[in-house]
């Protein structure tokens, strides 16, 4: 296995993992926001989630 193909699965499985944790903490009454924006955390996950689990506590 690849170094490259390793952290590319990392990311990956981190992307979906913490899709699945911003979505039911997203507050928004559309549902097309709630996936944009649960989905765009999860393609950043490694800056913004914590900050978005941060946030979401207050």
């Amino acid at each position: 296995m690849n170094t490259g193909f390793i952290l590319l699965c990392v990311y990956g499985i981190g992307a979906i993992v913490s899709t699945f944790i911003i979505f039911p903490l997203t507050r928004d009454q559309s549902l097309v926001v709630r996936c944009l924006s649960s989905s765009l955390i999860g393609l950043t996950w490694p800056l913004s989630l914590p900050v978005a689990l941060l946030l979401s506590i207050f």
